[in-house]
């Protein structure tokens, strides 16, 4: 059985609301929504590209935490998903 258009679709779906929660749960600074709501209770992060450093691995709740710090200097942010 190949990869049907409902599954396409259904998963399409699935990864636009998880992506909309991600951002509204950045600008509200809500850790408990990216921990319950978005993230992995383990999380494999890369981000050497952009700022250096070596692949790792965290719990949900550490990065989420990391998150609000990265977004505390800002009064407001906003996140747009097109």
């Amino acid at each position: 059985m190949g990869y049907t258009i409902e599954q396409y679709l259904l998963d399409k779906s699935n990864i636009q609301d998880t992506v909309t929660q991600l951002m509204h749960a950045f600008d509200s600074r809500s850790v408990s929504d990216l921990v319950d709501k978005v993230y992995t209770p383990e999380i494999f992060l890369d981000y050497d590209p952009l700022m250096g450093g070596r692949p790792r691995t965290t719990t949900s709740n550490e990065w989420a935490e990391k998150v609000k710090d990265i977004h505390s200097p800002y009064e407001f942010t906003q996140h747009i998903v097109l």
